[in-house]
């Protein structure tokens, strides 16, 4: 009989046993996708600090997401100067139309990438030429998210190309001529920067210059004679070359990108300019070829369509275990809270060591809820974001003192609100933004003294506005705020005061998708200062 009635106790205990097993294998579960994440962020890494190459990430509003080094080197300014642009704002205002309009493909499902020449124009007024590959993230309706761009300084390039343009005039008038100084025209052939060679109007090579020997692993014998086709890798279809051959037979320059094939088989990749070469009849007598290496550039775009993959695949992955951390993960945890409840109210007589052991499980439990909900909401900042809408902060402040009204009572705290703005911003994440730094004010006030918290803006006067919450609590030592700002990052311990040290780092995912910043200042036993700072209109491509 004894045994009898222990067993709902012992049942009970089985069901939070296995529910507790349950919940540790999907906690491995979320630290093996973690794992995996911080491995697609160090092959990021790598890919994005390519010391070639400019990469650049930006919105479907066209505001720089991030930049590497030598982007900035390219564009002329500083990072810090080019997180407050949009890439039109560096961009020549004459090539601003096409690439806009090459943008609005993109985003029209027209195309998924594009390749255009276009200038940046640096802080002291120096234009930089370059070449541009521009990708699509899309998530998984197929709605770009943002964009990944390639930059190559082409302005040596450019530089050779007009050289170029002045040695194949400077031809064209010796061929005219017919001077016969066959010798002085090879010899300014081969001091140009690039492969040179010279064609009849069917194709059969005339000349080569000794770069095009070196590279291509044919000797001059082997080449002279043969049809140019021989540097033909395959990559290209009939179609490709049949156009090519149309335009320069109609008397027109042609441009583009081709694959040649080495004697040995090697692939390498050139930007080809062909000219046809005029008798005084206007009638076509030859081909110049010129060709410049972009093998590593086609390399480097390779490694940026692996990364853009990556980055899509990650960003499906994380949009996965926010649905599992919202269900899967969150419904066991309930249960352990409910099942604890139940036992502690069916089994009156437990010993207080058991009740005491039931309280800390639910307490843990209740831990983890609050910090899936916390990832949650971080994860939510980028992944389903609101559109900016003409928001009244004022509204918004007196949404966020409604829901914290329990915590403003129960902490004696005063709140003073200045008159605020109205700006272009996400009503809900501003919401979580005053609702985040509020409660902290509220969570660190000094022991036996109420909190004061003071809330004003400020017009920066040019386009931006400043939003100062200042508080009597404890501070912190401000050496510390960088750190404060980073996903669990605490500089108290848990004892002491709850939390999971997320809600900081959430207010600065939301700051940065609106382009702006947030600093603080802050002395031990001094209170803390937070200054936010946002565009009143977000800029839109």
């Amino acid at each position: 009989k004894k045994f009898e009635d222990y067993k709902p106790i012992i049942h009970n205990f089985a069901n939070i046993l296995a529910i507790t097993i349950e919940n540790k294998w999907q906690h491995e579960r979320l630290r093996k996708a973690n794992t995996e994440l911080e491995k697609s962020e160090r092959k990021f890494k790598s890919y994005f600090e390519l010391p070639l190459s400019g990469v650049a990430i930006f919105d479907v509003e066209g505001r720089w997401i991030e930049l590497n080094d030598r982007m900035c080197e390219i564009v002329g300014y500083s990072r810090g100067e080019l997180m407050g642009f949009v890439w039109m704002d560096a961009t020549h205002p004459d090539d601003l139309e096409p690439c806009i309009q090459l943008v609005n493909e993109i985003k029209n499902n027209q195309r998924d990438q594009y390749t255009i020449e276009k200038r940046y124009v640096g802080r002291d007024g120096k234009i930089t030429h370059v070449e541009a590959s521009v990708g699509c993230v899309r998530n998984r309706e197929g709605v770009p998210e943002y964009y990944v761009a390639l930059v190559q300084d082409i302005s040596i390039r450019k530089r050779h190309e007009a050289e170029l343009d002045n040695h194949r005039h400077h031809l064209e008038e010796l061929v005219k001529e017919k001077t016969g100084e066959v010798g002085k025209l090879s010899m300014a052939i081969n001091q140009v920067h690039g492969e040179v060679i010279i064609t009849d109007k069917k194709g059969i090579v005339e000349f080569v210059n000794p770069e095009l020997c070196e590279n291509s692993g044919y000797s001059i014998d082997e080449i002279i004679g043969k049809e140019i086709s021989i540097l033909n890798s395959g990559v290209h279809s009939s179609q490709f070359f049949k156009e090519l051959w149309d335009t320069i037979l109609s008397g027109e320059k042609w441009a583009g990108e081709i694959c040649n094939k080495s004697k040995d088989g090697k692939l390498f990749w050139r930007r080809q300019h062909i000219a046809p070469v005029k008798n005084d009849n206007g009638e076509i007598t030859a081909f110049i070829w010129v060709c410049l290496d972009i093998t590593q550039r086609k390399k480097d775009m390779e490694k940026l369509k692996s990364y853009s993959l990556d980055l899509e695949r990650s960003n499906s992955e994380l949009q996965q275990f926010a649905s599992i951390a919202s269900h899967d993960l969150q419904e066991p945890l309930r249960k352990v809270i409910t099942f604890g409840d139940l036992l502690k109210e069916k089994t009156k007589n437990l010993d207080e060591a058991s009740c005491d052991y039931i309280d800390r499980m639910q307490k843990s439990t209740i831990r983890m809820l609050v910090l899936l909900e916390d990832l949650l909401s971080y994860s939510r900042v980028t992944i389903r974001p609101k559109e900016f809408e003409q928001v009244d902060l004022n509204c918004i402040i007196k949404q966020s003192l409604s829901d914290l009204e329990a915590r403003i009572d129960h902490a004696k705290g005063t709140i003073n609100v200045d008159d605020l703005p109205v700006i272009q911003a996400d009503p809900s994440q501003m919401g979580q933004l005053f609702q985040n730094l509020i409660g902290n004010a509220l969570k660190y006030h000094k022991e036996g003294i109420s909190p004061v918290v003071n809330i004003q803006s400020q017009h920066s006067g040019n386009g931006e506005i400043k939003i100062i919450i200042e508080d009597n609590g404890i501070g912190f030592d401000e050496k510390y705020a960088e750190k404060i700002f980073q996903p669990f990052q605490r500089l108290h311990r848990k004892s002491e005061y709850e939390g999971t040290g997320i809600g900081l780092a959430i207010c600065n995912k939301i700051i940065d998708r609106h382009n702006g910043t947030i600093t603080v200042k802050s002395a031990l036993g001094e209170g803390s200062t937070f200054v936010v700072t946002l565009p009143e209109k977000q800029t839109k491509v």
